[in-house]
């Protein structure tokens, strides 16, 4: 059991996709992904974690200090690393950011990552950054909240995905665009990445156009 409190921080930028493809045929979740384009934003989701010892596992989760009534991916990325370590932890984990959820911004995505490295940070962990990324890269294939978020926001950049799969797995062309690049963007409400993905006349177009 962890006496002492462990801590971890980490930030993911958000993103927001240009066009994409979609390819989850495949059985192991690594490879599962897209193809496509997209820009990492300055503005992100940064996460804090604080670990200590618990006689049972409980996970406290927070987005700006409001809890998440259903944070499925957040669980499912600790869920992963406190099996991996085979211990019983109380973990309370912060995400904060300023870009709105289920807008198109990758929120769900980057909350993943930058939680996945928290925990592997706080945990002392001997993964590497790769290996902590396919963790959070799994756990939205999983809840199918992204396919190709975590991959473009792990590389930073502007990001082509030439093919599908997790962070070490797809290949990825990154652009560093220039410092003076701005971006403007405006969202109509939020809307449902699930709901896209398993809408079969969606998906079609969305194959077409990427």
């Amino acid at each position: 059991m962890i006496l002492t409190v462990k801590t971890g921080l980490s930030f993911s930028p958000c993103q927001i996709t240009g066009f994409f493809s979609i390819h989850d045929a495949a059985k192991d979740p690594l490879k599962i992904g897209s193809t496509g384009a997209g820009v990492n934003l300055q503005q992100g989701v940064t996460t804090s974690v604080r670990i200590s010892g618990a006689s049972r596992t409980k996970l406290a989760i927070s987005f700006n200090g409001k809890p998440l009534a259903d944070p499925v991916v957040s669980r499912t990325v600790v869920q992963e690393h406190l099996e991996r370590s085979s211990k019983t932890l109380r973990v309370n984990i912060s995400h904060r950011g300023i870009l709105p959820m289920g807008c198109g911004y990758g929120t769900s995505g980057a909350g993943a990552l930058s939680l996945s490295l928290a925990v592997n940070e706080a945990l002392g962990s001997h993964l590497s950054d790769i290996e902590a990324a396919q963790i959070a890269h799994k756990a939205e294939v999983k809840h199918m909240t992204g396919l190709g978020t975590v991959t473009s926001a792990f590389y930073g950049g502007m990001v082509i995905r030439t093919s599908a799969g997790a962070p070490g797995i797809a290949k990825v062309k990154k652009i560093i665009p220039p410092s003076s690049l701005r971006v403007v963007s405006g969202v109509f409400g939020p809307i449902s990445t699930a709901g896209v993905l398993t809408d079969n006349g969606l998906r079609t177009r969305i194959n077409l156009c990427g």
